[in-house]
């Protein structure tokens, strides 16, 4: 061997001479014992066959605190594609596995939205070894909760949590506008919706002729929620106007 030495180092790859790995113990003692260790030499980092350090379904978070879901690993281009935000990226598993390690419970921040089980919660604090929450929805029952005063805990903090995907994100405010609340996610707290509709005060005649009447003062997601329950009042269109 290079260093001289016939002492097995565990932790150490091995190649024969034919670049044969030999990876167990009591293979490379046996090689040893045999006076053959002249043909086996230690492998270079570059030598030794590469396993990705994350599975598709993993959660990661890089250097700059972004968070990430790995769709795919793949094998021949040794890239990771992954999610942020929704969108699409792939990058090396060398830099990816450089900058970046699993999400943990211990990284979700004040106001994230995450999943624990059947339930889809915005994330509040660790209180001693529990994740508590403002308010949630339960898959199971597709209802909507209020958490705020309630001392709501969703698992112990070696629980299995992730952070909510796009879709499910989108789940919890969809739920929680149909129950009358909006989020407000720079005070970190739930807001009743006020759900009085305003007409315009001025209608052109021709819109009135029409039979169209304009809202205002709503957000998107509100507008969709109260025209789902409006529409069947009667026939006539809608107009929707984005609140500045």
């Amino acid at each position: 061997m290079d260093d001289g030495s016939t002492d097995y180092i565990k932790g150490k790859v091995y190649l024969s001479e034919s670049n044969g790995c030999i990876t167990d113990e009591e293979d490379c003692n046996h090689a040893w014992k045999d006076n053959v260790a002249d043909y086996f030499r230690p492998a270079t980092e570059d030598e030794i066959p590469h396993e990705p350090k994350f599975k598709a379904g993993d959660w990661i978070i890089n250097d700059h605190g972004f968070v990430m879901q790995v769709t795919g690993v793949n094998q021949d281009a040794e890239t990771y594609d992954y999610l942020y935000d929704g969108k699409p990226y792939v990058d090396s598993w060398k830099q990816t596995e450089e900058s970046c390690r699993l999400w943990t419970i211990l990284d979700a921040k004040d106001g994230d939205v995450l999943v624990n089980g059947s339930n889809i919660f915005i994330f509040s604090h660790i209180s001693a070894t529990r994740a508590m929450g403002y308010c949630h929805i339960n898959l199971d029952d597709r209802n909507f909760y209020d958490d705020i005063g309630r001392n709501e805990c969703f698992g112990l903090i070696d629980a299995v949590f992730t952070p909510a995907t796009k879709e499910q994100r989108e789940t919890i405010f969809k739920a929680m506008a149909e129950a009358g609340y909006e989020w407000d996610a720079e005070k970190k707290e739930l807001k009743k919706i006020d759900t009085k509709i305003e007409a315009m005060g001025t209608i052109s005649a021709s819109k009135e002729s029409e039979g169209v009447v304009i809202i205002k003062g709503l957000s998107n997601l509100q507008y969709d929620v109260i025209m789902d329950l409006i529409m069947s009042w009667n026939n006539r269109e809608y107009e929707h106007l984005d609140s500045k």
